[in-house]
């Protein structure tokens, strides 16, 4: 992030949108998030009004409430599209009009034309129109040299986990990253893997999983651990102990385990730093 990060009176709608502001030094008074695993540790004491979808739906009165309880009258929204970076299924630029006739001032940070037109969008929007073009310069550069350096055609099977620890509560969810997210399609695809992960669910969407003896029958030959890495971990450790023959499973039995980070199209700007730590773990098998 920026050095001089300062938190003017704005409320912001959008996973990504929040990530660019943050990373050019801009904190909301409060935010409206929804792609982003444990995002209070990013955002530690800044209020998390409610998820996007919710807020885009029926409890627009939550942010109005916020809004009004905070006495902020500026919220800036995320434009999202298909074709933008990450698309996430949403789109709260949507609600642009409506907030306009509640008679708040909106700005929008489009994202449908790229990476780079939602940064400078964002530098314009908030005064940092100089650390908005050394991000996207350095942004491109990075990308470059990573994409360069991938390791390709590696043909593993690849299972993916989520880690998630309730910051209230203390519980802990673990869930399988499927062939459609933004993991699988950025990262184990371009390097020719098969996500196999999402095999163990027997539903579409999220679902937490409660035991991974079934790793027994989808074999895979790595295995990634990311968000909370030690709530899969743990289970996985509860569970060898119990059945040895998980033991058999190639990943295992070779020791190919990893704690990774969480890769999402809501964090663009921390793609780069953490597309490497994946690569720097995967590229030792290109020369299996």
């Amino acid at each position: 992030m920026m050095s001089g990060a300062r938190m003017p009176d704005v409320i912001l709608i959008g996973d990504k949108l929040s990530d660019v502001a943050r990373h050019l030094g801009i904190l909301g008074r409060g935010m409206v998030t929804s792609q982003i695993p444990q995002i209070e540790r990013i955002f530690p004491g800044i209020p998390q009004l409610e998820c996007t979808r919710c807020i885009m739906g029926d409890k627009r009165r939550v942010l109005y409430t916020a809004a009004k309880r905070m006495g902020v009258n500026w919220i800036v929204l995320e434009k999202d599209g298909p074709d933008g970076p990450g698309w996430s299924g949403m789109n709260p630029a949507s609600m642009e009009e409506e907030l306009r006739q509640e008679g708040y001032r909106v700005d929008v940070v489009d994202f449908t034309e790229g990476l780079e037109k939602a940064v400078m969008d964002a530098g314009r929007i908030f005064e940092r129109e100089k650390e908005g073009a050394r991000l996207i310069k350095g942004y491109g550069e990075k990308m470059a040299g990573l994409s360069e350096s991938m390791p390709r055609n590696l043909g593993l099977k690849v299972a993916v986990f989520l880690g998630m620890v309730h910051p209230e509560t203390g519980q802990h969810y673990l869930v399988a990253e499927g062939p459609d997210t933004f993991c699988c399609q950025h990262l184990l695809r371009p390097m020719g893997c098969e996500e196999v992960g999402g095999s163990l669910v027997s539903g579409e969407g999220p679902e937490v999983l409660q035991s991974l003896f079934a790793l027994k029958d989808v074999r895979p030959d790595v295995l990634v651990f990311t968000g909370d890495a030690q709530v899969g971990l743990g289970l996985l450790h509860g569970e060898v102990a119990g059945d040895r023959a998980l033991l058999e499973v190639p990943a295992l039995r070779d020791l190919a385990l990893f704690a990774l980070p969480h890769v999402s199209g809501g964090e663009p700007m921390d793609y780069p730093a953490r597309m490497q730590q994946w690569i720097m773990a995967f590229s030792p098998f290109k020369d299996r």
